[in-house]
């Protein structure tokens, strides 16, 4: 996005360029986002799967101890 942005800044770029690769910054965080999200989901399931979903359990998903 620096680069589009830098682009259209010196005039070699056009305002269609920074609004894509704004939208595209855009998409990627949201789907890091929801990966990370997902991730969380699955290591829940899988708790509950072996029967260790407890409040212990779900402090822990983050990593923290």
């Amino acid at each position: 996005m620096k680069t589009a942005s830098g682009r259209y800044k010196a005039g070699v770029g056009s305002i269609l360029d920074l609004l894509s690769a704004q939208s595209a910054f855009a998409s990627a965080k949201q789907q890091s986002v929801e990966a990370l999200y997902n991730w969380y989901i699955a290591k829940a399931t899988l708790a509950q799967s072996m029967g260790k979903l407890n409040f212990t359990e779900i402090e822990n998903i983050g990593g923290k101890k």
